[in-house]
This record gives C-alpha cells, structure tokens and sequence, in this order.
C-alpha cells in the first residue's frame, strides 16, 4: 500500500509541474530547455502511470 501511495504522490506532484509548462506551450512562450523538460515530465508521467497500473494489477 506504501508504494501506491508513494506512485500516486509523484504523479500528483508532476501533474502539477506538467501544467503550467503546458499551458505555457500551448502559448509559445516555452523556452526550448523548458520545453525539453515538459517532454521528460511527461514521459515520466507516463512511466509512473503504467507503474501504477502493474501494482494495482497484483
């Protein structure tokens, strides 16, 4: 149960870095670095996610 919550807390913190840099994207007013960082996020993200559904599978 520890590691669930630990998955879901470092999702809820990078939906919450992921927002404003999308938002900011969505805009052009993202700086090539920060827009590399918005793609690792969200890669990240994605890997998180799959995690997530592998324990909740067990």
């Amino acid at each position: 149960m520890t590691e669930l919550n630990e998955l879901k807390r470092s999702m809820l913190t990078l939906e919450r870095q992921i927002k404003p840099l999308e938002y900011d994207s969505s805009r052009n007013q993202i700086h090539d670095y920060k827009r590399a960082q918005l793609k690792k996020m969200k890669d990240d993200y994605v890997a998180l996610k799959q995690q997530l559904k592998s324990v909740l599978s067990e």
